[in-house]
């Protein structure tokens, strides 16, 4: 799969969907032995999935929750950053999550999945894991056309990411982008070299 580097929000929505839609086709083509198995000590593409899930609805609330802010009204100051300070591009972004990714940092246990207990392993379950995480997706995508977000609220809004420090919105959708594929890549080489 090949994503090509986002900027705009338009970009950014489009690269969304496109993440989507290969990882909808890959783990809805897993089957349940595959999707919920254990790969070693790392965790079962169930769990990566519903990470995901738990990822996208948490941007979701925090962009309904900016909201008020991208309006043309008296900002509160400690939300804004100068747009002249710009910030990563999409690839410097993905380079530093990388980064951080290597030096040990992990996923605050609020976005670990635990494992689903085996009497619930079911074509079923997976279907319902498929399509809950298809559902924010698209939600988190239909949310970035409310007409307040601007590519201006995008680079002068920031907000705190558990690993990256604070970034900018645009930046906060470039990670969203790249931890949907980085995800979808790690499944794909854990079940490769399993």
């Amino acid at each position: 799969m090949t994503l090509a580097t986002p900027h705009t929000l338009q970009e950014i929505g489009a690269a969304l969907g496109e993440g989507e839609a290969h990882l909808l086709a890959f783990f809805g083509a897993l089957t349940p032995a595959t999707m919920f198995g254990s790969v070693g000590d790392k965790w079962s593409p169930d769990q990566h999935l519903r990470h995901l899930t738990l990822t996208l609805r948490r941007i979701r609330q925090g962009l309904a929750a900016l909201l008020p802010l991208a309006a043309p009204l008296p900002l509160l100051e400690r939300w804004r950053v100068p747009v002249k300070a710009g910030g990563r591009t999409y690839p410097q972004l993905c380079e530093d999550y990388r980064t951080k990714l290597a030096g040990g940092a992990q996923a605050p246990s609020a976005y670990v999945a635990p494992p689903t207990p085996a009497a619930q392993r079911s074509a079923a379950r997976q279907d319902r894991v498929v399509r809950t995480f298809a559902a924010a997706s698209w939600t988190l995508r239909q949310a970035l056309h409310h007409p307040l977000w601007s590519e201006r609220a995008l680079d002068t809004l920031k907000v705190p990411h558990d690993l990256l420090g604070t970034v900018s919105l645009r930046e906060l959708l470039f990670f969203t982008v790249y931890h949907n594929v980085h995800h979808l890549a790690g499944v794909r080489a854990s079940l490769e070299h399993a």
